[in-house]
């Protein structure tokens, strides 16, 4: 399986990408939305339980992606207050970038396997290689991408 670093995806087909991988992940259905202001919601689910909140996050480098989860979101996760807050982050993480990343919304992520990296999503598409074929953009734009789905050889 190829490790795809993601930056080909549009922040929609990533957003659409870690929500079919979590959806398999959890084996729930989870409440998608149109385009516009989001208010730090790009999936739900609500139950008797209470709700989980996933954000997706795509970002080549970590510096303004963490710039970005201190400057806006933190407080709108506060204002949400979900009982489990879920980030899909196009970067890779380093366990300590994931710790800082638990440490600020420590009070809504359960444990840092709730902060998908581009390493857990690499790992998630192996598990469930269904994701990868039903996203034709992510394979589209890897090398060799077809023949590891299909089986097939080029001729």
């Amino acid at each position: 399986m190829p490790e795809y670093d993601f930056q080909t995806l549009s922040s929609i087909d990533f957003q659409i990408l870690s929500r079919d991988l979590l959806q398999k992940k959890l084996n729930v259905v989870l409440e998608s939305f149109g385009a516009g202001k989001d208010r730090g919601v790009d999936f739900r689910l609500r139950d008797n339980s209470g709700h989980i909140v996933v954000q997706c996050k795509h970002y080549k480098d970590y510096a303004p992606l963490l710039q970005t989860l201190k400057k806006y979101e933190i407080s709108k996760v506060q204002n949400l207050r979900p009982n489990r807050y879920i980030l899909s982050i196009s970067t890779s993480l380093t366990p300590d970038r994931k710790d800082e990343i638990l440490r600020m919304f420590s009070l809504f992520c359960q444990s840092s396997s709730d902060i998908l990296g581009r390493e857990d999503l690499n790992n998630l598409l192996g598990l469930y290689p269904e994701v990868e074929r039903k996203n034709i953009k992510l394979w589209l734009t890897s090398t060799g991408s077809s023949t590891e789905l299909y089986g097939t050889t080029p001729h």
